[in-house]
């Protein structure tokens, strides 16, 4: 493990701003260098080891997109191969586990450090060789763990704009996992009687990666409240015309699209001022 973290980070460090990404280097010269296998081998403790190298990796991809250096698109590239290689690793037991772990990982570290979103054939191969049902399940998981942001997002006691916007971004990489992950069982295995659930967690996890990336637009499209206070006088015209129906649609729908939490239904009622929602120091 401290080999490969100072490996990892000396790329990292010396890797110019303007040259590919030195995640995806690091990546690639992980993937290279043989010592995903060396550390299976050496060690006994097996499993703590693949778990501990596959957090270590992602925190690298998490942190890096924090700074900017990554987009969500390469987060998910890493969540993909990352999960399928821990996901075949644990389906197939201790004694293949470990040899599984070394080809998906290294084949993961091969194509996401190379051009952008090239990590498809770590897909493809997770296919081919019979672990659909794995890859079904992945994704079901990866999108249920994405809308859990969302669902924090939405039940902020107090509308925090910055905080929301944080939930809904980093919930995105799972999201879009999950979609390529289901995409590519609908498109590889279309003969499997499992086809109309995999097409049913890819139209789900693509509304959700909309409705996320519009969610993170309306915090700061609507920075001084005008939309909110719309939203407010349509409200109170639609109960003087008695339209209860416009109501419940006008508070639902902006849930539903992620662009504010269930604490401004309050608000919208004209209970509270909206001079100061969703306002903090960082915003």
């Amino acid at each position: 493990m401290t080999e490969g973290r100072a490996f990892v980070n000396n790329v990292v460090a010396n890797t110019p701003p303007t040259a590919t990404s030195p995640v995806r280097l690091g990546l690639l010269a992980l993937g290279e260098s043989g010592l995903l296998a060396r550390e299976i081998q050496d060690t006994p403790h097996k499993v703590a080891t693949m778990t501990a190298r596959a957090s270590e990796i992602l925190g690298l991809l998490r942190a890096a997109r924090e700074d900017g250096e990554v987009d969500g698109m390469t987060c998910s590239d890493g969540l993909i191969g990352l999960n399928i290689a821990f996901s075949i690793a644990r389906a197939v037991g201790a004694d293949a586990g470990p040899s599984r772990w070394v080809e998906y990982m290294s084949a993961t570290c091969l194509h996401a450090g190379g051009a952008p979103y090239t990590v498809g054939p770590v897909l493809g191969r997770a296919v081919r060789a019979g672990f659909s049902p794995v890859l079904g399940d992945l994704a079901r998981n990866l999108l249920r763990e994405g809308d859990k942001f969302g669902d924090r997002a939405l039940n902020q006691a107090e509308y925090d704009r910055f905080a929301f916007a944080k939930d809904l971004y980093d919930g995105l990489p799972l999201l879009i996992a999950a979609q390529r992950i289901a995409r590519a069982l609908v498109e590889l295995d279309s003969c499997s009687k499992e086809r109309p659930n995999w097409a049913k967690t890819y139209q789900v996890a693509e509304e959700k990666v909309v409705r996320f990336q519009d969610g993170v637009f309306w915090q700061w499209a609507d920075l001084g409240n005008v939309r909110l206070r719309d939203e407010i006088d349509r409200i109170a015209a639609a109960r003087r015309r008695g339209d209860e129906r416009e109501v419940d649609k006008i508070k639902w729908s902006g849930e539903e699209e992620y662009r504010r939490p269930r604490s401004l239904r309050s608000a919208l009622d004209g209970v509270r001022d909206v001079a100061t929602e969703g306002r903090n120091e960082r915003s």
